[in-house]
């Protein structure tokens, strides 16, 4: 899902924020009417890593988790100026929001370089790099050990992850055998 800013100035429209969460609503409910035996899951990509915060991610998910079975976050912090060590605490505001309406949650972790998917979000050019094998490491065990893990890790990038040349790099990384 995109995050409420890129949708609310998509093509410099300018869609309220009760209009998305009532169109998405009614996106899910359509979905789970059709196809009720599948779980529907949502997430939200904060517009900016360096100013993320819990209350931030609850008002991105607080309209729209009645129709949802999963709570998911994107936090793509490499290259921001972040450190990788930063999706613990996305971790666990997810959690702790997921948690006050019993929902399960999934995070989508970073495997992609920002210069490659929106070089504008790049900190400075020396750090927006694809993630390193320690910091893609260190993305999973925090994600991994949220208080509540979440029920899915997902990582995006697959494409730049393999224009990067970094497949093999990443495969070791992920799997910590």
């Amino acid at each position: 899902m995109a995050s409420q800013d890129e949708i609310q100035n998509y093509k410099g429209k300018n869609i309220s924020e009760s209009a998305i969460e009532s169109d998405l609503a009614n996106l899910y409910r359509a979905i789970h009417a059709a196809d009720s035996k599948h779980i529907i899951y949502g997430a939200e990509t904060w517009d900016s890593v360096n100013t993320a915060n819990e209350s931030q991610l609850a008002s991105f998910l607080d309209p729209i988790e009645a129709d949802l079975n999963v709570m998911g976050a994107d936090y793509y912090p490499v290259g921001t100026g972040e450190a990788a060590s930063t999706v613990a605490s996305a971790a666990s505001w997810l959690d702790t929001i997921a948690r006050s309406y019993n929902k399960s949650t999934f995070m989508n972790l970073q495997a992609f370089s920002w210069e490659d998917f929106v070089p504008a979000a790049c900190a400075s050019q020396p750090i927006c790099v694809y993630p390193t094998f320690s910091q893609l490491q260190t993305m999973l065990s925090d994600a991994a050990g949220s208080c509540k893990a979440p029920s899915l890790l997902v990582w995006y990038d697959y494409g730049d992850t393999v224009a990067n040349g970094q497949w093999t790099n990443f495969v070791s990384a992920v799997n910590p055998q």
